[in-house]
C-alpha cells in the first residue's frame, strides 16, 4: 500500500475516521490495528515476523529493565539483539545471494522464483528492526525512564506512517507522544499534516518520478553503466540530476509519513535539514541528511566503536567502519563498500583539515593580542562563503555516488574516466531544462519548509501566493499521476 497509491488514500480516511471518533481508550488498539492491516496488505504472512520481533523485544526490553547489573543482564541483551538482528541478516544474507543469480528486485522486495521456490524479503524490514534494536539497547544502558506497555511496545515498532522507510524513531519519544494525543487534532497541526502530505506527494509524483524516469538521471535511470556514450557534461548533468531524483524520492515518503502522523496527532522529527541547499561542507551534509538513519549508526555503532576516550586513529577507525556498515545495510556489492570507505576517508580529511585551520587562526589571533595588532581580517560572511561550499558538496556528493549507481568496480572506474578526461559533445537541452526546473523546485520546497520548521505548532494563515503554489502542486500530481504508483527507492533497503 504505497502512499503515492489510491489505496492508501482510502485507506487513511477510514483510519482517521475511526481513530477520532472512537473512546480515548480505544484509539491506541485501532492504531494498532490499522498498522497491522497496512503491513499485511502486501503480504499477510510477514505479520507473524513483525509480531515475534515486536514481542522478543519486549520482553527483552522488559527484563533487562528489571535486572541488577550482570552477566545474565548481557546475555538477555544478546537474545533480545539476536532476533531482530538474526533476521535481518538472514534475509539481506539471502538477498544477496538472489541478486547474485541475476534476479531483479520487484521494488517491493527481492524474489526469487525458481522450481516451486519463492523467497520475499520484507519490506521495512530493515527500518523496524533497527527500532526494535534501539529500543533493546536502550533499555540495556537505562536510558529508556520507563519500559512502554507491551501495545505501547507494538505500536512503537509497527506505526504505519513511518514503517516502511522510517523516519527511524526512538521508543522514548515515540511512546509519551501517543500519550500525549489531544482529545481534538488542533487545526495548526491538521494544516501542517495536509502540508506535508501535498509536498511528498508532489516530490514522488511530479518531481522524483519525472526526475528519475526520464532518462537524464544516471543513478536510477539509465545508470552509471551507460555513462560512456556520453559526453563529460551530459554525465555530470545526469549524476546531478540523479542525486537531486533520489533526494525527492526520499524527502517526499518522510514528507507523507510526517504529514500522516500528524494528522494522527503525532509529531515526529525532520529527516533532512535542506542538505542540498544550505550545506556549508561535507560533514554539515551528513548532519543535515537522513538524521534519523545517522543518528542511529552515530548512537549504536559509531559512538560505542569510537569509545569514550578516542585517539584520533580510533575515532577515524570507526567513522570508516561504521560508513562500511552503512554501505553493507543498503546492499552487498562491493561498489557500496568502496563508497563507504570514500567518504568516511573525504571526512576524516576534511575534519583534520578544519581543526588545522582553526588551530591557526587561534594562533594568528592569540599573537596579535600579544603584540597588540589589530585581529586577523573578518572571515567572509555568510552569504558569500555558502556558494563555495555548496559548490564543494556537490562535486564531492557527485564523485562518490557514481559508486552507489555503478553496477561493478570497472563500470565506476569507467565513469570516473569520463569525468576527469574531458569528452566533447553537446547538453541536450530537454536535459538541462529537466535539472534546471528540478533545482529551482528544490530551492523554493527547501525555503518553504524552513518557514514551516520555524511555525511548527503555531497558526500559519495561508497567503494568496502559497494557495496559489497548493494549486499548482494539485494540478502538477494529477497531470503526472501514472496508472501505477511507482515504489519508493528506499523500500529496496
Amino acid at each position: 500500500m504505497l502512499f503515492n497509491s489510491v489505496q492508501y488514500a482510502v485507506f487513511f480516511v477510514v483510519v482517521l475516521g475511526v481513530f477520532w471518533n472512537v473512546p480515548e481508550r480505544a484509539r491506541l488498539p485501532v492504531l494498532l490495528a490499522a498498522s497491522y492491516f497496512f503491513y499485511g496488505w502486501w503480504d499477510w504472512r510477514l505479520v507473524g515476523l513483525l509480531a515475534l520481533t515486536t514481542v522478543a523485544t519486549w520482553l527483552a526490553g522488559r527484563a533487562l529493565g528489571r535486572m541488577p547489573d550482570g552477566p545474565q543482564r548481557v546475555l538477555v541483551l544478546i537474545y533480545g539483539l539476536a532476533v531482530p538482528l538474526g533476521t535481518l541478516v538472514a534475509f539481506k544474507a539471502a538477498g544477496f545471494f538472489v541478486s547474485s543469480l541475476g534476479n531483479e528486485g520487484t521494488g517491493l522486495g527481492l524474489q526469487l522464483i525458481g522450481p516451486g521456490v519463492e523467497l520475499l524479503v520484507p519490506v521495512g524490514l530493515s527500518f523496524y528492526t533497527f527500532q526494535a534494536v534501539s529500543y533493546v539497547v536502550d533499555e540495556f544502558r537505562r536510558e529508556q525512564k520507563e519500559t512502554p506497555s507491551l501495545l505501547d511496545h507494538a505500536i512503537y515498532i509497527s506505526f504505519f506512517p513511518q514503517l516502511l522507510a522510517g523516519p527511524i524513531l526512538r521508543s522514548n519519544r515515540l511512546v509519551p507522544a501517543l500519550h500525549r494525543i489531544p482529545l481534538r487534532n488542533d487545526p495548526a497541526r491538521v494544516a501542517e499534516g495536509m502540508e506535508l502530505l501535498l509536498l511528498g506527494l508532489f516530490k514522488k509524483v511530479v518531481l522524483a518520478d519525472t526526475l528519475t524516469s526520464s532518462g537524464v538521471g544516471l543513478l536510477t535511470g539509465p545508470g552509471v553503466s551507460d555513462i560512456g556514450d556520453l559526453s563529460t557534461a551530459r554525465g555530470a548533468l545526469g549524476i546531478a540530476t540523479g542525486i537531486l531524483g533520489d533526494f525527492f524520492d526520499i524527502a517526499g515518503y518522510i514528507d507523507m509519513a510526517r504529514g500522516s502522523a500528524k494528522l494522527l496527532g503525532v509529531d515526529m522529527q525532520p529527516n533532512f535539514i535542506q542538505p542540498l541547499t544550505r550545506s556549508r561542507y561535507f560533514g554539515d551534509f551528513w548532519r543535515r541528511w537522513q538524521i534519523t538513519i545517522m543518528g542511529w549508526f552515530r548512537d549504536y555503532v559509531f559512538r560505542p566503536l569510537r569509545g569514550r576516550k578516542p585517539s584520533g586513529l580510533r575515532e577515524s577507525a570507526a567513522l570508516i567502519a561504521t560508513f562500511i556498515a552503512v554501505g553493507l545495510w543498503h546492499s552487498g556489492k562491493v561498489t557500496w563498500l568502496i563508497w563507504g570507505v570514500l567518504t568516511a576517508s573525504v571526512l576524516i580529511t576534511e575534519t583534520w583539515v578544519r581543526r588545522r585551520l582553526a588551530a591557526r587562526r587561534r594562533l594568528l589571533v592569540k599573537a596579535a593580542k600579544a603584540e597588540g595588532r589589530p585581529l586577523p581580517g573578518a572571515r567572509r560572511p555568510e552569504w558569500l562563503r555558502r556558494p563555495y561550499g555548496l559548490l564543494y558538496v556537490y562535486v564531492v556528493l557527485m564523485l562518490s555516488v557514481v559508486w552507489l549507481g555503478a553496477p561493478s568496480v570497472s563500470s565506476a572506474l569507467h565513469a570516473y574516466g569520463l569525468l576527469f578526461v574531458p569528452k566533447g559533445g553537446a547538453v541536450d537541452g530537454a536535459a538541462l531544462l529537466l535539472f534546471v526546473l528540478g533545482a529551482v523546485a528544490l530551492v523554493l520546497l527547501d525555503q518553504r519548509e524552513r518557514v514551516m520548521y520555524r511555525v511548527e505548532g503555531s497558526w500559519d494563515p495561508p497567503t494568496p501566493l502559497r494557495m496559489i503554489g497548493f494549486a499548482a502542486m494539485v494540478v502538477g500530481v494529477v497531470v503526472y499521476a501514472g496508472a501505477a504508483s511507482q515504489p519508493f527507492v528506499y523500500f529496496q533497503f
